[in-house]
This record gives C-alpha cells, sequence and structure tokens, in this order.
C-alpha cells in the first residue's frame, strides 16, 4: 500500500501511540532525485499561462488563471498583435469564491506601493455585492525535490495578506492573487470594475470583469471532507497560552474550512462532551452534558455547514498495521463485560442525542489506522463492539476493501490508487460509502498534495471524486508545520523558509531526517515570522496556500455537477428522456482531455474553466424561470376591514391570509385592526363577518398579515404594528412585526409580543418618506415542509441603504408558542442576527434609499408554495418615491426557503396601475387542495388591495 505515514502521524496526534517503526509496504520510497544543472526548470517556466496587459520600459503587467504556478524568471507573454489587452475576468456562481493572478514584472528593482480595487457595477452604474480580497503570492525555496517528475526552485504557495509596500525585484515576477466572493444576492450578469496599482515607476489601471451565473451553490457541500486540524500547533506557531486566545484563534481557522468547503476532524477540541461515570460497581452509570458542544455543533455544522466530524470514542482502543492497544474504561479494559456495559450505556446516549439533534448522519468514528492483514481480526472485533453499543453510528477504516472486513465498514477510505470505478460501485451498491485520501503517497503521476507538483492536481481531485463516483476525501493534516524528529525541541521548523514535510514519530528518534515531501500535510501557514525567536501573542487568522485555494475551487467545481444532475433529474421527472436531458447529462462525465484516469490528466486549468462554464450555461437552461401569464377576468372583491355589507367593500390596507378549517374557508382583512369573513369558498364569503379581538392594547394599530394552523388546530397570526409618536409633531411610524395564537380561528387573539423590530438606533425622523422613519414589517410567512423553520420574508426601511429592501428572517417552529428571542434575521450568510434589533442582508435590496425623496425599492412580499411550478413564489410591491408610487408588481420564484440567494431576479408582471394599488397577493381557488394565500395551484386570482381583476396563470419553463 502506498505511504500514509502523514496520515499515521494524524493517528498518533489523537491515540497518542506508542512510537513504533517504519513499515516498508506502507512507504512509496522517495526516489533519488539528479539535482545537477541540466536539470529542466518544470512547469515553473512554461510558457502556456499568460495574457499581456500593459508593459513600460520599466514595467510589465500581465496576468493568468489561479491553477498555474508562475516561475520568478519565467518570460513575459507575447503582446498580442492588435494590441488590445484582455481584461482580467472570472466567472462565477453567486455564493463561489474565484481567484485569479495578476503579475507584476519590473526591469529594475522598485516597489508596488498601493493596490486598490474599486466597484464592480454593472452597465447601470450599481454597484455589486462582490467583494474582493488581495492578497501576496509568496515563494518557498524547494532544494530537496518531492519525487523524480520536481525540481529545485524557487515555487509559488503562501498566500499572505497584501501589505504594501511591497518590494519588487528586476526581473523576477511578482503575482497578486485576487479572489473575488460574489455574493448570494448578486443578480445575474457582466460587472466591471478596475485594479489601481500605483508603483514607484508609476501608476496603472487593470480593467476587472466579472461573469455572475444565473444560480448559486448549495451553502451545504456534498462531497464530503476530513482533514485533520489541531490546536496544539496552532498554539505553539501563534504563541498563545490565554485560554481565550486558543479558541478565538482556532475559531479563526475554522471559519477558514468553512470558506473552503472543507471539514476539519473536529471543530469541537475546546467544547467537548462532558462524560462522566458516576455510582460504584455495577451501578455505576454515564452522565453527559451536552451544552458546550451543542453550542459548537449548532455553529459549525448548522450555520457553516461542515458536513462530517471525527466522533472520538472514550474507552476504545486503536493502532496502526505496526501495533495496536485495547481500550480501558473506568479500570475495566475493552472486551470484558464491564468495559462493554459503560461503554454502550455512554456512546448509546452520544448516539440518541446525535439523532435527536440532528448531526448523526454528519458523525463517523475512525479508531484504527491503516491495518494489515494480520491487524483484520483485532479491527473486526473491535468494529463489532462499536455496532453492539451504537449501531447508527458509521465506521471508516483507512483501508480499501478486503473480504476479512465486509460488513464491518459504513465508509471506507483508501489510498487514491487503490479505487477503481468497479469497486467503487461494487461498496456504493452495498450501502456503504467510499472515500479516499492522499498524503505522502501516492507521488507521480497520480493527484498529489505537494509543493513542487502542478497546481491544477488539488483542483482536479474532486473531478476525480465525481469521476469515480467516490463520496468523500480525506488529508492527514493541514498545519503540519513541525518534525519533531528533525526539529528536536525546543526548536520549530520555519514553514515559510523550508517547505519540506520531515518525517516524525513511531520510532523516529531527535535528530533523525527523513522527507515525506515538500507541503504534505501543510495547507496552511502560520504567521510570518521566526517561530522560535517571536514570543508575543499572534492572534491573526491562518494564511492561505496556493494548493489550497485551488482545492476550494474543485469542491465548488464539484458543486456544480451536484446543481446540473439535480437540474437534470427534475426536468426528466417532468419532461422525461428529451434532447435536452441527453444533452445535459453528457456534460456530468468529467472529459477525457481533463481526467482520462487516475494518472493521465491536464496540467492547463482552462480546459477546466471550459467545461465548467459548460456546466454552468446548462445549469441556467434547466432552470429556466417559469412564466407568469394574466388574463382579464369579472371583478372578485373582498369585503375589506370595517365595510358595512357584502357589497359595501372596506378597506384592505396590508396582506389578507386565509386559511381552512374543515369546510369554511376564513379570511382576514386589516386597515389598522384586522376584520374576519368566512364562508365555503372564495366566493361567498358572507356567512360570517366580525372585528377581530386581541386580548390587550397596544401603542399603534395592528394589521394581520398572516397566518398558520397547526396540526393540533391551534391557530397562529403575525401582524404588522404602527406606534405612534415616535418623531414628534410628526404623523411618522416605524413598524414592528408581532406574533399572536387563537383558539377560535382568529376571532379573538392572544398577543404574544413584538418578534422582529429594527435597532431603535436606526430612526430616521429627518426623513423624507411619507409614512415611515424606519422599521420592519409589510411582510408574510411561510413553513417549511419539514414543519421545522417559519421563515419571515419583512420590508425592512431601517439604517444604511445596504439594509433596505426585503428582508428574511426565520424561527424555529417549535418555538411558535414562545417565540420572543426566537427570531434570527438572515445577514452575512448567516442565521444569526437577532430579530429584535439585529440587522440584515435584504435579498432585494432597495435601490436608492427609502429616506429619500427618489426612494426606489421592492417591499411588502407575498409568498405561497405553488403546486404547479413545484416551488414558491413571492409577489413584490415596487415604490418609487416618498409617497410610494406604485410602479408596478413583480414576481419572483425559489425552490428552497433555506437558500435565500435563491430567489430568481425579479420580473414585472403588471403596471400601469394607481399610485396607491399595492398588496399584491396570489390565493388559489381549489376548495379540494385547500389553496388559500399560502398555496396556489396553475391557475388562481391575482388580487391587488383587495380587488382581483385578474386570472393569474403560472407556467413552467417550456409550457
Amino acid at each position: 500500500m502506498a505511504s500514509s505515514f502523514a496520515l499515521l502521524f494524524c493517528a498518533l496526534a489523537i491515540f497518542s501511540f506508542p512510537a513504533v517503526a517504519v513499515h516498508a509496504q506502507h512507504l512509496l520510497p522517495t526516489p533519488d532525485v539528479k539535482q545537477g544543472a541540466d536539470q529542466s526548470a518544470g512547469f515553473l517556466s512554461d510558457r502556456r499561462p499568460g495574457y499581456w496587459l500593459a508593459e513600460t520600459n520599466d514595467l510589465g503587467l500581465w496576468w493568468c488563471e489561479s491553477g498555474w504556478k508562475i516561475g520568478r524568471e519565467r518570460g513575459f507573454p507575447d503582446r498580442p498583435s492588435d494590441g488590445r489587452a484582455k481584461p482580467v475576468g472570472v466567472s462565477a456562481a453567486r455564493g463561489e469564491f474565484e481567484p485569479v493572478q495578476v503579475i507584476l514584472r519590473p526591469e529594475q528593482d522598485g516597489e508596488l506601493l498601493t493596490a486598490t480595487v474599486g466597484p464592480l457595477r454593472d452597465e447601470r452604474g450599481t454597484d455589486a455585492p462582490i467583494e474582493v480580497r488581495l492578497d501576496e503570492v509568496a515563494y518557498v525555496n524547494v532544494t530537496r525535490p518531492t519525487d523524480k517528475s520536481c525540481v529545485p526552485g524557487w515555487y509559488p504557495d503562501p498566500l499572505p495578506p497584501l501589505r504594501t509596500p511591497l518590494a519588487l525585484h528586476a526581473g523576477q515576477n511578482q503575482p497578486l492573487w485576487l479572489t473575488f466572493h460574489v455574493s448570494r444576492f448578486t443578480p445575474a450578469g457582466d460587472y466591471r470594475g478596475e485594479l489601481e496599482l500605483k508603483t514607484t515607476f508609476g501608476t496603472v489601471r487593470v480593467p476587472l470583469f466579472v461573469h455572475v451565473y444565473d444560480f448559486a451553490l448549495p451553502e451545504q457541500t456534498h462531497l464530503k471532507s476530513a482533514l485533520g486540524l489541531g490546536g496544539g500547533g496552532i498554539n505553539r506557531y501563534h504563541k498563545l497560552t490565554k485560554p481565550e486566545d486558543k479558541e478565538a484563534v482556532f475559531d479563526k481557522y475554522l471559519k477558514n474550512f468553512a470558506e473552503h468547503r472543507i471539514s476539519p476532524y473536529s471543530f469541537y477540541d475546546y467544547a467537548p462532551m462532558d462524560i462522566r461515570f458516576t455510582g460504584q460497581g455495577t451501578n455505576k452509570h454515564a452522565q453527559i452534558d451536552f451544552t458546550k458542544f451543542d453550542q459548537a455543533a449548532a455553529k459549525w455544522l448548522d450555520e457553516f455547514h461542515f458536513n462530517t466530524f471525527q466522533l472520538r470514542l472514550r474507552g476504545m482502543g486503536g493502532g496502526t498495521f505496526h501495533s495496536r492497544h485495547l481500550g480501558q474504561l473506568e479500570g475495566f479494559e475493552e472486551g470484558t463485560p464491564e468495559h462493554a456495559r459503560l461503554f454502550q450505556d455512554y456512546l448509546s446516549q452520544v448516539e440518541r442525542h446525535l439523532r435527536e439533534r440532528g448531526w448523526l448522519n454528519k458523525a463517523f468514528t475512525y479508531w484504527f489506522d491503516e491495518p494489515d492483514p494480520k491487524d483484520y481480526a483485532f479491527v473486526v472485533d473491535g468494529m463489532k463492539r462499536i455496532k453492539t453499543a451504537a449501531p447508527g453510528i458509521r465506521r471508516m477504516l483507512t483501508e480499501q476493501p478486503e473480504k476479512e472486513l465486509l460488513g464491518q465498514v459504513e465508509i471506507w477510505c483508501g489510498l487514491t490508487p487503490k479505487w477503481t470505478p468497479e469497486n467503487v460501485r461494487a461498496r456504493r451498491d452495498a450501502g456503504e460509502e467510499v472515500w479516499w485520501y492522499i498524503c505522502t503517497g501516492p507521488k507521480a503521476p497520480y493527484v498529489t498534495e505537494f509543493i513542487d507538483h502542478p497546481g491544477t492536481e488539488l483542483r482536479l481531485w474532486p473531478w476525480q471524486s465525481w469521476q469515480y463516483g467516490v463520496n468523500g476525501i480525506l488529508i492527514w493534516a493541514t498545519i503540519y508545520w513541525n518534525s519533531s524528529a528533525a526539529f528536536p525541541p525546543p526548536k520549530l521548523q520555519d514553514p515559510w523558509a523550508d517547505p519540506m514535510s520531515y518525517v516524525s514519530g513511531y520510532d523516529f528518534k531527535p535528530g533523525h531526517v527523513g522527507y515525506w515531501g515538500n507541503g504534505d500535510g501543510r495547507f496552511l501557514y502560520p504567521p510570518r515570522r521566526n517561530p522560535e525567536s517571536s514570543t508575543e501573542p499572534n492572534l491573526d487568522a491562518p494564511i492561505n496556500s496556493l494548493r489550497w485555494e485551488n482545492l476550494r475551487d474543485g469542491m465548488e467545481d464539484y458543486e456544480y455537477f451536484w446543481r446540473l444532475q439535480q437540474a437534470i433529474e427534475r426536468v426528466q421527472a417532468r419532461s422525461g428522456e428529451n434532447e435536452l436531458v441527453k444533452e445535459a447529462r453528457a456534460l456530468l462525465a468529467v472529459p477525457a482531455d481533463i481526467s482520462k484516469d487516475l494518472t493521465h490528466f491536464t496540467t492547463d486549468p482552462r480546459p477546466i474553466l471550459a467545461h465548467r462554464e459548460r456546466v454552468a450555461r446548462m445549469i441556467e437552461r434547466l432552470q429556466l424561470v417559469p412564466q407568469v401569464i394574466l388574463h382579464d377576468a369579472p371583478l372578485l372583491q373582498m369585503r375589506g376591514a370595517g365595510s358595512s355589507a357584502p357589497d359595501k367593500p372596506g378597506e384592505t390596507d396590508c396582506n389578507s391570509p386565509a386559511h381552512w378549517d374543515g369546510d369554511t374557508l376564513y379570511l382576514f382583512n386589516s386597515a389598522g385592526h384586522p376584520w374576519r369573513s368566512s364562508g365555503p369558498d372564495l366566493l361567498h364569503l358572507t356567512n360570517d363577518y366580525r372585528r377581530c379581538e386581541y386580548d390587550n392594547k397596544v401603542n399603534g394599530g395592528r394589521w394581520i398579515e398572516c397566518t398558520w394552523k397547526a396540526d393540533d388546530g391551534t391557530f397562529y397570526g403575525w401582524y404588522h404594528n404602527e406606534p405612534g409618536g415616535l418623531c414628534a409633531g410628526t404623523r411618522l411610524t416605524a413598524p414592528k412585526i408581532g406574533a399572536v395564537r387563537s383558539a377560535d380561528n382568529g376571532a379573538t387573539w392572544r398577543d404574544l409580543g413584538i418578534v422582529l423590530e429594527a435597532s431603535p438606533n436606526t430612526l430616521n425622523c429627518g426623513t423624507a418618506n411619507y409614512y415611515f422613519a424606519g422599521g420592519n414589517g409589510d411582510f408574510s410567512i411561510m413553513l417549511d415542509p419539514e414543519r421545522e423553520w417559519l421563515y419571515f420574508f419583512i420590508s425592512t426601511y431601517a439604517g444604511d441603504v445596504s439594509e433596505q429592501g426585503v428582508s428574511v428572517a426565520r424561527m424555529s417552529w417549535a418555538d411558535r408558542d414562545q417565540p420572543g428571542g426566537k427570531v434570527f434575521k438572515w445577514h452575512d450568510g448567516r442565521w444569526r442576527e437577532p430579530g429584535l434589533g439585529g440587522r440584515v442582508t435584504p435579498i432585494f435590496p432597495a435601490r436608492i434609499d427609502w429616506h429619500r425623496a427618489d426612494a426606489d425599492a421592492f417591499w411588502g412580499a407575498s409568498a405561497h408554495w405553488n403546486s404547479h411550478l413545484d416551488r414558491y413564489v413571492i409577489l413584490l410591491n415596487r415604490a418609487q418615491d416618498k409617497d410610494w408610487t406604485q410602479e408596478g408588481v413583480y414576481v419572483t420564484f425559489n425552490r428552497d426557503l433555506s437558500n435565500p440567494g435563491g430567489w430568481s431576479a425579479p420580473q414585472k408582471i403588471l403596471g400601469s396601475l394607481r399610485k396607491d394599488q399595492w398588496y399584491p397577493q396570489v390565493l388559489g381557488l381549489d376548495k379540494a387542495n385547500c389553496e388559500t394565500d399560502k398555496l396556489a395551484g396553475e391557475k388562481a386570482r391575482l388580487f391587488v388591495r383587495g380587488q382581483s381583476r385578474w386570472e393569474i396563470l403560472f407556467q413552467r419553463p417550456g409550457e
């Protein structure tokens, strides 16, 4: 088996194995490398990459894709025959990070004084929510190549944040690494900007171009991963001693992992499960406090979407091909009845808790590493003990499938050369997962992790995972900065000065120098300083590497394939195996010119990007948004709030929710206070008509905008409240959103309090707006299909214009009876801002500030699930001045409530309205399906402020 010493070192750190000898079967020997002057400079001098930008006598400027590693001395690219520069350009989906390199090549020594990126704007001049990060591409000196495919030289790898002035050296390339992060709320289209570089040779302005595809990457990553990360090395190199500093910096490393779509072995180093055993003898039992673990898991599994974690097993033995040992629990050795009882007692509690919290499917055990055949019986016995104690916990083994092990492993994780499409398929057909790993082996000609290998290799690893049907990837470490053998304590290796990963652990004595390869187990860099002489604590985030960034690109590429596959399945289910489906399915195959097999693949990123482009365009074709058609129809009038008779309509001044109770339809209209109509259907709401009553009095009116009936018959509502007296001498208000509950279908309401409001610090009494000085209101709600989360689509009028528009918040449905403080707003990609006073990131941002006389913004969302389209629909108002003149009614679609970035660009469906014709909403007509304002089908009625003059028809793409 190819070498996995690096992986074994990780196991050593976890299980504290005794030192053992090298096992030759598990090593790929490092080839002798000829280091003479006749050796080729390799890919560092590759002439393929690069696009000319500008050139003077003193400075040349060019750019290239992120998959190239640019040698310091590589020559300047040829100038195009027409002399016109190709703008620095990338394409990306919403939610994606996409890097590119801009290279400065001076003819004499100088400095880069400043580097700034102006806003990226669309053709109308509107700023795009696209962030640009600037890093320096730094170099490390490889003196001992990893294998025969490599050569000595200065290799680009660390990517420290750009700090100016930056020295520029005559005749040497200095790349800058630009990373574009496209927000999930960025509309599809083209955006242009400029990178300004001020140097001692003058100022250069570089054109930038970003194309945003019309889809978002899933928040959850579908290629599973487990990469080693431990706090010990971080603390040594960052010189951290205070517990709060250790946790803060570890948190930054975890966030970096999340941003790279990579899951670490453990997110809970500083938040473990507190497992204790109390009692005596046979009465001894386990007590587990999950408080700290749950807080960490909710953050990193639920919010930051790690898709796996290693569950460490207390009392479980372990080992490697070299040695093994049994575990102990409370003085009882593994294999004894006493140990088995305690082991099952505590581990079954862990299993049950993880299942209840929805985390069990992300957990795996990894307790034995790379067994030899002589270890198989020992491994099988241990696997059986785990299965008996907690059958739902998945068991991983870093070994290829062998007949003696079958039936005892849920996750096979073998070295990459051990897998073929056939044996991958066999294990998946058996209901098992297949992962694979790389470390010090394999080496060339396989995909590797080494600094002195081409940059495309790690990007291609997820492509090969898709190609072979592999479920997950594993690497033993990401911060292996030091070998205790090559650098006996108190010495510390400086990974900035020495890129080699040296052997350590087992029987390697202090002073032993062995070689695993340049960059093995090292994807992040510590602070850029001497680790031995530096003593001050450093609280900075980790420093990325070029390889780490390319791995993220590959993880994102995998999501393109996943999105395309999902789109194909949806279209095929609706339309069958048509020509478009066949064309799309062909794109799911990785082209042979990108990866023919595990040892034949491209080193050029351009074919990769070209196929990615084809996949993206097909995703856009398959997810064409539905069409909405309006037909004139006989007038249908809601009774309205306060109307005296059915033929005398009253006011309808907000969304009008409806619900069914048996054969009776109830509908609420509000104009400062709610009224309820009822009847056998929407056309006959005359059975009962009454003013609804609250159990309390509050400052200002309360408009019931949304309702939902629970399975137990309890009826819930949410109101828009406009308190008075906020701005002295004016009628201005700032709405809030509150919750109510009813036991009689809304005839009477119990007020549960305010659940959503803007910060009081954002009140703007000097506003030009006719109605609002701020606030959160004018909203609708939807409950997800699993009845787990209730989503609020709210209009936000407060604060800076960047927080104005239509935003989203959510609350656990389980908290509906005690909702105070339980609603959280979507902000900066997470559901973390409190509903009471928190910030928001709008899903439909205001174009011009609500508080200007020429305000331009969407507001008043009305949401429903459309059973014909199989997606959610929102109707929006658009106001175009301080008086809220209605410019038109818009529609937008989304398949997933949990993805705020998934809403399509709003399309105008209705104009030529009176300036106060607001509150568009759909009401379904099918009584058999209990359609309401929250559920409609192919045909429904469109209401605007309580009047319907239109039938609305929803058509699927292609209908």
